[in-house]
């Protein structure tokens, strides 16, 4: 009898460590996959001439991975070029961009395999020339220092922080919970 408790201990344990790591996977995948940096950043104000967009990713990503560049209008801006260097992603604008809000809205495939799509939004607004007349806002104000306000943090910037965060929480749990039930079983078999 001693021996099949030994056994029946040893599949329970063996079993709480493969649900933990079951559970514990896709953290690490959630945790390390996306976007690292970017030229520009999110919510930057350009004030230079701005001909190519740049970001690097936390992992290498796949040929398949892809970006589109849209104006204030929601209208698409010509990207050409667009190449993959292990974790960068970069392409060209030609001409360069007038004053305006702009969006990346990037679709990346890590290495891992997952596809994870995410965007972040910017503003150009380099100085008037003397001949130059100054373009509408989108509100109709007219009121040019109104492109400078960088764009507020959306729910989709979120959403990679918040499954890391479930996925954690839940992982924690299952582990607590594993354990009470474990001593639970011990103990009760101790009393018999």
């Amino acid at each position: 009898m001693k021996g099949c408790t030994r056994v029946m201990n040893k599949t329970g344990i063996g079993l709480l460590l493969s649900v933990l790591l079951l559970l514990l996977a896709p953290a690490t995948v959630f945790a390390h996959t996306g976007l690292q940096s970017s030229s520009p950043a999110k919510g930057e104000t350009i004030d230079k001439p701005l001909t190519e967009i740049r970001m690097e990713f936390s992992t290498d990503i796949e040929p398949l991975s892809t970006f589109e560049l849209k104006n204030e209008k929601n209208e698409s801006v010509k990207v050409s070029g667009i190449g993959i260097d292990k974790s960068a992603m970069s392409g060209k604008i030609n001409p360069a961009l007038p004053n305006g809000e702009y969006t990346v809205t990037w679709k990346i495939i890590g290495r891992d395999g997952h596809p994870v799509e995410n965007k972040f939004s910017f503003t150009v607004n380099m100085p008037q020339q003397p001949n130059q007349i100054a373009p509408d806002t989108a509100d109709g104000s007219g009121d040019p220092n109104k492109s400078q306000q960088a764009a507020p943090e959306s729910e989709s910037d979120k959403t990679g922080e918040n499954k890391t965060v479930l996925v954690a929480a839940i992982a924690l749990l299952a582990a607590a919970l594993l354990v009470a039930l474990a001593y639970a079983a011990r103990a009760k078999r101790k009393k018999t």
